[in-house]
């Protein structure tokens, strides 16, 4: 128990959730229910956490956190009725959701998200990265279709060249 911990004190909650189980496994206890959906709450995985929180909550019902697993239960159930679906073009973008520190969530994910303000990142080779906020309402099934933009990068020789941008089609000229 005491290695779970401090794996998930430096933030290795994949680590966390292994050594959790394990101990499970070896010595079931309740406590160990509520470590392992701890650590799957941590990585955003919300489905696993609630059945966890769920088990824990029937298994040690005058827990002295019950009313605070009680809670966490109701939110894990409006977070997996509350859900984004993310579409690119092109197709295959890396999403990341809220900040790019929180790991990749896929290429067209729908994962269940808390209601809130959130920020949708998208990033894909040749192409600016695009970020979006939005806000999603509980229980709130909302698709986000974006467009990415072409990075445009310019150079000349000599340098020092004048650009010069028309909206449409133009013909190129050379001047003298």
């Amino acid at each position: 128990m005491a290695q779970g911990n401090r794996l998930f004190a430096a933030g290795d909650y994949a680590a966390a959730f292994e050594v959790f189980a394990a101990a499970q496994q070896r010595w079931p206890r309740p406590v160990l229910l509520r470590s392992m959906a701890f650590c799957q709450l941590k990585r955003a995985r919300h489905r696993e956490a609630l059945e966890l929180l769920q088990r824990y909550a029937a298994s040690y019902p005058h827990a002295g956190d019950a009313a605070r697993i009680t809670a966490t239960i109701a939110e894990l159930e409006v977070a997996m009725a509350t859900r984004l679906n993310v579409s690119s073009t092109p197709s295959g973008a890396a999403v990341f959701l809220d900040t790019e520190a929180s790991g990749q969530r896929g290429t067209t994910p729908s994962p269940a998200l808390a209601p809130g303000r959130h920020t949708l990142i998208l990033q894909h080779p040749g192409f600016e990265p695009t970020t979006r906020d939005f806000v999603l309402e509980p229980r709130q099934q909302l698709t986000l279709a974006l467009r990415l933009a072409v990075g445009l990068h310019v150079t000349s020789s000599p340098s020092g060249a004048a650009l010069h941008v028309t909206p449409g089609p133009t013909r190129m000229r050379r001047r003298h």
